[in-house]
């Protein structure tokens, strides 16, 4: 049986879906131990530090659809 362009697609949608959630990952963790010393420069409260921990990922859910939309009308090219 021949395997077409769809079944090697699918397998790196796969592989790249999962190297971005090891990415997302990685950030949450980087943030959660850098969380101390920010909180100590800036003299930020536990309550302060947990609205902006509570802030950082809301960022994602409001801009990825404006993105996903602007991509799919301009496209993927770089217009810088």
């Amino acid at each position: 049986m021949k395997k077409g362009k769809g079944f090697l697609l699918r397998y790196r949608m796969v592989i790249g879906t999962f190297i971005l959630a090891l990415i997302v990952l990685f950030d949450r963790i980087m943030i959660s131990v850098a969380k101390h010393p920010i909180a100590a420069n800036l003299s930020l409260s536990d309550e302060q530090m947990g609205w902006v921990m509570s802030i950082f990922p809301l960022e994602y859910a409001l801009f990825q659809s404006p993105s996903g939309i602007l991509a799919d009308k301009f496209g993927s090219k770089n217009h810088f």
